[in-house]
C-alpha cells in the first residue's frame, strides 16, 4: 500500500512540476564545480530540466522533524519522462541543509538529525517493473536555501543498482 501510495505521488507530482535551471557541469578557474544536473542510473545518463521542492514543515508523523520533498524530472533518450522523489527530514522547527542518509522504516526513535525514508525513480508513464526504483541505502546532501539549492544524490536501490544525482539551481515550490 505504502508503495502505491508513493507511485500515486510521484505521478501526481509529474503533471505538477516546473522548469529549473540546468547549467552543465565544468569548474570555474577559483575551482567552483558547475554541476551537469543530472540523473544517472547504471550506464544511462539523463539531463534534469525540472527541479520542485514541497516543504510541508514540521511533520506530525515524525515529531521533532522538518519535512521537505525534493523532486528532479527530465526526459530519457527515448522522449519518456523520469523522476527522482525523495523526502527528506531534518530535527527541529526549519529545514537544515546537509548529508541526509537513508532511515529504512518508520520507526525514527534512533534517526540521525537529518535522513530520508523514501527514494523513488521512476518513468511515470511506465511505473512497472523495471522501470521503477526504491532507494534502500546511501546519502543526499542538500546545501543552500529555498529556491536555490545544490542537490547531491548517491544511492543504491534494492536490487543493488546504483543512480546518482546532481542539480545545482532554482527549485520551484508547491
Amino acid at each position: 500500500m505504502k508503495k502505491f501510495f508513493y507511485t500515486l505521488l510521484f505521478v501526481s507530482t509529474a503533471i505538477l512540476t516546473s522548469c529549473g535551471s540546468d547549467d552543465d557541469s565544468s569548474s570555474d578557474d577559483d575551482g567552483t564545480v558547475n554541476f551537469a544536473n543530472t540523473v544517472s542510473i547504471d550506464d544511462q545518463t539523463f539531463d534534469v530540466t525540472t527541479a520542485q521542492s514541497d516543504d510541508f514543515g514540521t511533520n506530525t508523523e515524525n515529531t521533532g522533524y522538518y519535512n521537505v520533498d525534493f523532486i528532479l524530472g527530465g526526459t530519457t533518450a527515448d522522449d519518456e519522462d523520469f523522476q527522482l522523489y525523495v523526502e527528506t527530514f531534518s530535527a527541529g522547527d526549519s529545514f537544515s541543509e546537509g548529508t541526509f542518509v537513508f532511515q529504512d522504516g518508520s520507526d525514527i526513535s534512533e534517526a540521525p538529525n537529518q535522513f530520508f525514508n523514501n527514494f523513488l525513480f521512476g518513468i511515470p508513464t511506465l511505473m512497472v517493473g523495471d522501470t521503477q526504483y526504491f532507494a534502500t541505502e546511501g546519502t543526499v546532501i542538500i546545501t543552500g536555501t529555498s529556491p536555490n539549492y545544490t542537490f547531491e544524490a548517491d544511492l543504491t536501490t534494492e536490487d543493488g543498482t546504483v543512480i546518482n544525482a546532481e542539480f545545482s539551481g532554482e527549485f520551484t515550490s508547491n
